[in-house]
Formats: structure tokens, C-alpha cells, sequence
């Protein structure tokens, strides 16, 4: 009977789509992360430790909130730079979301001495000038 080839046909275009029917329940597909997450900058507050730098994910899941500290002793002793440090914590997290995509995020991670001097270093290389002819 054609009928019934169409809805064969309806019933296996619906199993294929976003959303299965397997005895009498609808079950979602796996979760699946964009390749290229979003990190936005949400802003930052002083605490008796440092400075708190809060930062959302957004890759195609629930977004995740993660929190960066640096310590007022690195400011102090010119291991970070204000002006930097939202940048710094950005490179940091996007280091850390290509290592791990599916980072679960914690209370705080402290920016270490190293990737500060590591930041430094990196931003004290100079810049190719115009070539000279």
C-alpha cells in the first residue's frame, strides 16, 4: 500500500532527524560542541585576593562561567599589568579550552608566575616594521 510506504518513509526520516522514537520515548541526540567556542568577557571585581576576571563559553551548550584570579602581589610586583589582564586571562582560557574542549569550570583558577612571564614575553617581542626597500 503507498500509505503506508509514506509513512515508513515519515517514520524513518523522523528516526534520522534531531530527536529518536524508540518504544515510545523520544530520546535527544548527544551533545554537541561547536568547534570554535565563544569567550566573552564579562568584567572583573577586587577581592581580598586579587583581581576576579570572569569569563563566559559559549559553544553551542549551556554557556559555562569561569572565574581567573590574579593576585594583587602580581600587579604589585609588575608581573601583570592592569591594562593586560583581561587579555591574559582570555589567551589563558582559550589555551586551556584547545587542550581540553569540554573544561568543566571550577569556583577560581589562579593565573600562575609563568604565564604571566610567559604573557610578558610574549607581548615584549617586537613587532615586524615596514621592510625597507
Amino acid at each position: 500500500m503507498p500509505s503506508e510506504d509514506i509513512l515508513e518513509n515519515k517514520l524513518s526520516d523522523l528516526a534520522r532527524s534531531s530527536r529518536v522514537t524508540e518504544a515510545g520515548l523520544i530520546i535527544d541526540p548527544p551533545v554537541v560542541r561547536s568547534k570554535t567556542p565563544t569567550i566573552s568577557y564579562l568584567g572583573f571585581r577586587a577581592t581580598a585576593d586579587g583581581r576576579e576576571y570572569a569569563l563566559r563559553v559559549t559553544d553551542g551548550v549551556t554557556p559555562r562561567f569561569f572565574v581567573l584570579l590574579i593576585t594583587h602581589e602580581a600587579f604589585a610586583s609588575h608581573e601583570a599589568r592592569y591594562q593586560d589582564a583581561p587579555d591574559l586571562c582570555f589567551s589563558k582560557l582559550s589555551r586551556d579550552l584547545e587542550a581540553d574542549p569540554d573544561l568543566v569550570p571550577v569556583p577560581r583558577v589562579e593565573v600562575t608566575v609563568r604565564e604571566l612571564r610567559e604573557y610578558g614575553a610574549a607581548r615584549e617581542r617586537p613587532s615586524p616594521g615596514p621592510k625597507r626597500r
